[in-house]
């Protein structure tokens, strides 16, 4: 007997899984610095850094509040199907498998 993975359903982001980036100034742009929020996918818990408010070089990890980037990346469920398994932003909740 064999058995194949048909399909698979994924929550989650993979913006969850980027480094925290400050951002660069360019063109004249001055920094206004910020704190702003960023999801660690090691110790799964968002932290606090200061972000210059430029947007070259940045990414979207990067969250206004601890609140705002707990919902996004901690708090994940599935929503139709129940939790197969999986830690920090990627959980798997639904998988298809069919036997030979």
């Amino acid at each position: 007997s064999q058995q194949f993975l048909t399909s698979v359903f994924v929550a989650g982001s993979d913006v969850c899984m980027l480094p925290p980036q400050v951002g660069n100034c360019v063109d004249g742009e001055r920094p206004h610095y910020r704190k702003r929020w960023y999801y660690d996918p090691e110790r799964e818990t968002c932290f606090a850094f200061l972000y210059s408010g430029c947007t070259a070089g940045s990414n979207r990890n990067n969250f206004v509040s601890y609140d705002e980037c707990r919902d996004f990346c901690e708090d994940i469920e599935c929503k139709s199907a129940r939790r197969l398994f999986g830690e920090g932003c990627w959980v798997i909740c639904f998988a298809t498998v069919i036997s030979f």
